[in-house]
């Protein structure tokens, strides 16, 4: 957002500092809604809504082995799954090594 400024970030730091502190916090906001409105879309609005599709059936438990066959068979990167999710990539190291007992 900042690099759309007339002079990307020499435009910011020449602002005063409460208006600059307000344009990063607004971007930042922005920033949260737009992911929201990701999570939901590619989720197909089941984080958002609650509702889960009655044709998926998901698993109750998920060992590390399965997970790592599933995260090879569509191309999704540590990096990629923890964002997705919104946690950790050690937390995604470490399930893919014990599983994931709760569903």
């Amino acid at each position: 957002m900042i690099s759309k400024l007339r002079d990307g970030y020499q435009s910011l730091r020449k602002m005063p500092a409460a208006s600059g502190r307000l344009l990063v916090e607004q971007c930042v906001e922005q920033h949260r809604l737009n992911f929201k409105e990701y999570v939901g879309v590619t989720s197909g609005f089941t984080r958002t809504t609650g509702e889960v599709p009655s044709k998926i059936a998901l698993p109750s438990s998920l060992t590390g082995k399965e997970l790592v066959a599933l995260m090879r068979k569509h191309k999704v990167t540590i990096e990629s799954l923890a964002f997705r999710i919104g946690t950790s990539m050690k937390r995604i190291r470490k399930i893919r090594e014990s599983g994931l007992q709760d569903p």
